[in-house]
């Protein structure tokens, strides 16, 4: 992670507003405001909020960085329709879709009027429903990229993609990237835990919290190009609804690195809790030489 980037993450989730707005002012200080990179264009709308107005007063440049968040609005607005598009034509083909990924946290954002951009459209759905879903999604004509996977095959990825009008869309039959061994039960788990979230007259069926979170600390491939970084969407998930002796016994099964990951976000500033993995996972990774 390059340092203007920590900065903004620091200025964007740190609670103390000491340390938040010394972020910021580092940050700003050593940017030039005609060459901001395309990665902190997309991170910038996050700060948006009372703090982040306050920041800007007096700086000569606020316009140009007031814009910036303007455009991920908008744009997160048109994604949105998109996304509700797909899922009611998903819907209709009988495939239950679960919205995840960058639409699913900017929904989900507990941080008030600040904007997490949607650089693209992500879909859960039953693994058995994948054939379905691909004929429906190319006869709204989102160009396929890959083929239905052989049966075998589903244990080892995760998703196929689309496009449509410079738009990615991927299709996950599981959430996380899981050994082939756990791969069925953790795409049985995750679909099990869905609630529904209504936003400007539409509905999504979206992951619980606790799966949300689950998905955002460990869900990342390593050839997802969500430019966000993971943090920024775990921070995002509203915390106070989870339980977090039954999240911790989850991680400990399918994302032993989510444990860890929470500690990371208590560096940058953001109240989670200590939680420790379960004996069995600890004794797991002992074995393997794991830290």
């Amino acid at each position: 992670m390059t340092e203007d980037i920590s900065l903004l993450l620091r200025a964007a989730l740190s609670e103390s507003e000491s340390e938040a707005h010394a972020a910021w002012r580092s940050w700003r200080d050593s940017q030039d405001i005609q060459q901001i990179p395309w990665s902190a264009q997309q991170l910038i709308p996050f700060l948006n909020g009372s703090r982040f107005h306050e920041w800007l007063s007096g700086d000569p440049d606020a316009g140009i960085l007031q814009g910036i968040v303007r455009r991920a609005w908008t744009e997160a607005q048109v994604r949105l329709a998109l996304a509700h598009e797909a899922a009611t034509q998903l819907e209709q083909a009988g495939c239950e879709p679960v919205l995840i990924g960058p639409a699913a946290v900017h929904l989900r954002n507990s941080r008030k009027e600040s904007i997490r951009s949607i650089s693209n459209l992500r879909f859960l759905v039953r693994r058995s429903a994948i054939p379905l879903a691909m004929e429906a999604l190319r006869a709204a004509d989102w160009k396929s990229h890959g083929e239905i996977p052989a049966s075998q095959a589903f244990d080892w990825s995760m998703f196929t993609s689309f496009s449509r009008n410079g738009v990615e869309l991927y299709l996950h039959w599981r959430a996380l990237p899981v050994s082939h061994a756990e791969a069925s039960e953790c795409e049985r788990r995750f679909l099990e835990h869905v609630d529904i979230l209504a936003a400007g007259g539409m509905s999504f069926r979206v992951l619980e919290a606790g799966y949300a979170l689950l998905a955002a600390l460990a869900g990342r491939t390593a050839d997802d190009t969500d430019i966000i970084p993971w943090q920024v969407d775990a921070a995002s998930i509203p915390r106070d609804e989870i339980v977090w002796k039954d999240w911790t016994r989850v991680a400990s099964a399918y994302a032993r690195e989510a444990v860890g990951r929470l500690a990371e976000l208590r560096a940058l500033g953001v109240s989670v809790p200590r939680v420790e993995r379960s004996l069995l996972d600890r004794l797991r990774a002992w074995l393997l030489g794991e830290k």
